[in-house]
């Protein structure tokens, strides 16, 4: 809604600029738009590299990998992410399902599980034409399913219930985060 107006403004500002005949006012002029860059492009609200304030993120500069993907947004997602990683790590599962909503947060997700070793991640329950493409693996062959899609049924019987060969764990109500682990499944020796 804005891009277009201040397209036009700024057209109409350096044209405005390039009119004048006085250096020193377009030096300050420009001068201070510069700073005005500068200051929003070091002091954003989500991933500032300088903090003004505690209300706001940390710089980036002072924190780890792994809390700069929840400094800026989604921030409630960092202890329920953090828990399925370490649930799917004590459970030695190297096959996992992602039952997600088409706008959930998935890029944290493989980062946290790629850190105890090389895992295999893939969509279950897909209802796109993307369901056809070659996978490294069938869903019958996945040892937990990941749910942040409340609706997932892909774990469940007719009636709504758990099938007896997985196990459910939540994790988190708000926002929904569950586990499904194979009830039979045993790591493989390595």
């Amino acid at each position: 809604m804005f891009v277009p107006f201040f397209i036009f403004i700024s057209s109409l500002f350096a044209y405005t600029l390039s009119t004048w005949k006085i250096a020193k006012i377009n030096s300050a002029i420009a001068t201070i738009l510069f700073l005005i860059a500068l200051s929003y492009s070091l002091i954003t609200l989500r991933h500032p590299i300088l903090s003004i304030s505690s209300k706001f993120s940390p710089s980036i500069l002072t924190l780890s990998r792994d809390d700069i993907y929840f400094s800026g947004s989604r921030k409630e997602l960092r202890s329920p992410y953090l828990e399925v990683a370490r649930v799917i790590h004590d459970s030695q599962c190297r096959n996992i399902g992602l039952a997600i909503g088409g706008d959930d947060w998935e890029y944290p997700l493989w980062v946290l599980l790629q850190k105890k070793g090389e895992i295999r991640i893939i969509h279950t329950k897909v209802a796109n034409p993307s369901k056809n493409a070659k996978r490294d693996i069938n869903e019958d062959q996945l040892c937990a399913v990941i749910a942040t899609d409340e609706d997932y049924t892909g774990a469940r019987n007719a009636q709504e219930e758990v099938q007896e060969d997985w196990v459910y764990q939540p994790i988190s109500q708000k926002p929904f985060v569950a586990v499904y682990l194979k009830n039979n499944w045993v790591p493989s020796q390595k």
